[in-house]
């Protein structure tokens, strides 16, 4: 997105206005030190101008029909125009592209900030003696509530899994033809 926006920046204004590069140029960095300075000085008379006619348009919409009426027909028009419709397809395609390709790029979506948090994790989990203990306590209490919870499902879906599994499987699986027995007596133990 930044590469996007600064090929933009550079390009857009001698597009768009016919001027060569070096007067845009000098027109843009006039406007970005504007744009500072408005941002910075809170008493900057562009500001106070920028705030009183926003103050006045906020009041308009609420108070005033007509304008209401106006900013919703420029709404609909902007929102109806095919322009708009192409344009945010683009966007939301070159965002599915890009997170596809860091997705598909595991080096890549690890060297980020994503990747260091998940190292220092990593190595906090490893050192920790304390952070262990908490994640296992809550790790434990997490399986028995789910287990207490749940159990009577969870052994109804595995005895229906093994009861599925012809005798080769079980076989070759060591299970036994009495193992949805024997696991629910497992599950039933081990949740006391």
């Amino acid at each position: 997105m930044r590469r996007w926006c600064a090929r933009w920046s550079r390009s857009a204004p001698t597009r768009w206005t016919g001027l060569d590069e070096r007067l845009a140029n000098s027109v843009l960095d006039g406007l970005y030190r504007l744009l500072a300075e408005v941002l910075v000085d809170q008493d900057h008379p562009l500001r106070l101008k920028i705030e009183q006619a926003l103050a006045e348009l906020a009041h308009n919409l609420q108070h005033d029909p007509t304008t209401a009426a106006r900013v919703e027909t420029i709404k609909r028009d902007v929102l109806a125009h095919p322009g708009l419709s192409e344009w945010w397809m683009g966007v939301w395609e070159r965002l599915r592209l890009a997170m596809l390709e860091r997705a598909r790029d595991p080096q890549r979506l690890l060297a980020g900030q994503l990747g260091a948090s998940l190292a220092e994790l990593g190595e906090s989990l490893r050192s920790d003696a304390q952070l262990q203990w908490q994640v296992n306590r809550f790790a434990r209490r997490t399986l028995v509530g789910t287990t207490n919870r749940y159990g009577e499902q969870i052994v109804g879906l595995v005895s229906e899994t093994v009861k599925k599994w012809d005798a080769g499987s079980r076989a070759r699986s060591g299970a036994t033809s009495n193992s949805s027995a024997s696991t629910a007596r497992w599950w039933a133990g081990w949740r006391e």
